[in-house]
């Protein structure tokens, strides 16, 4: 863990109570959500404008990815890659850890896992699903309580259950 020092700033008042207000949300204490606000602006905000980076909408780019084939995808991000990526990776201890998490995505989001994606959302488009969730409700729910203790039984629940228990901060809002 980083060794810390105190420092003492003047916030606004509507600043103050806006931090506030956010850690409380997220159950976190103030001290965790300003140090967690202060790493990303300086290991990534003020980098990537640095680098010209700006934040886009996630459906503006997925429409704009869809509208290329494979191969033009594939060239401009090793463009970008090439250009932009790499050297701000060298200049941001954060988004060089992102680079080796999102290295990883591809063995999770692949051709069949983009192709199956793509076919559920088609079923919600088209009603399918809507449809499949009445029915379920109508006759009581019995696939869907299946799958919800299945969720509440697997294994990962028991490990969280753990890891929660020892955040008692997560239950009173304070650290």
């Amino acid at each position: 863990m980083p060794k810390s020092v105190t420092r003492t700033v003047r916030l606004d008042k509507d600043l103050d109570d806006a931090i506030q207000r956010r850690a409380e949300e997220e159950k976190i204490t103030v001290n965790f959500l300003v140090n967690r606000t202060v790493r990303k602006l300086v290991e990534w905000d003020i980098p990537a404008r640095k680098f010209g980076l700006v934040i886009a909408p996630e459906g503006l780019l997925s429409t704009l990815i869809d509208r290329y084939d494979d191969e033009s995808c594939i060239g401009l991000g090793r463009a970008s890659a090439r250009e932009y990526i790499k050297p701000f990776a060298a200049n941001a201890p954060l988004a060089n850890r992102a680079l080796v998490i999102a290295s990883r995505g591809q063995r999770v989001v692949n051709k069949a896992t983009k192709k199956d994606m793509k076919k559920i959302l088609s079923e919600i488009q088209q009603g399918k699903f809507a449809r499949q969730w009445i029915s379920e409700t109508k006759t009581g729910r019995k696939k869907y309580s299946k799958l919800l203790k299945a969720d509440l039984t697997h294994p990962i629940e028991k490990v969280g259950a753990q890891l929660r228990a020892r955040m008692p901060w997560l239950e009173s809002g304070k650290a």
